[in-house]
Formats: structure tokens, sequence, C-alpha cells
């Protein structure tokens, strides 16, 4: 499973709004849609920043199971 579908994952899991994370964390919402949907590779960095934005750490990102 990608990053990005882990993702996803969790902040649907969560019922977060991704215009609400993207302002968070200092992306645009095209920025973050990107992101979400594969277009756009992520750094490590910016996944700190989202995670930080969406409470949560990279490694519970990484550590997550595909359903």
């Amino acid at each position: 499973m990608k990053v990005c579908d882990r993702l996803k994952l969790y902040i649907n899991d969560k019922g977060l709004k991704q215009k609400t994370i993207a302002k968070k964390a200092g992306f645009t919402e095209n920025q973050m849609s990107q992101i979400l949907s594969g277009k756009r590779n992520i750094s490590a960095d910016e996944l700190e920043i989202i995670c930080n934005a969406i409470g949560t750490d990279p490694n519970a990102i990484y550590n997550m199971k595909a359903r």
C-alpha cells in the first residue's frame, strides 16, 4: 500500500477534511489533492508536516495494514 493510500485511509477513518488538513499543513488544496491521489510525490518532511496536521506520526501511517 502506498503512503498516499495510507494517508487517505487515515484521513477518511478520522472524518477529517482535506481542505482543513491542507490549511494546517501549509499546502494548497490542489497540492494536498495531488499528494493524496499519488500524482505528486511526498517527501519525508512533507509527510511529517501532514502527520502533525492530522495528529499522528509517520510511523503510524507506515505501519497501517491494508484492508
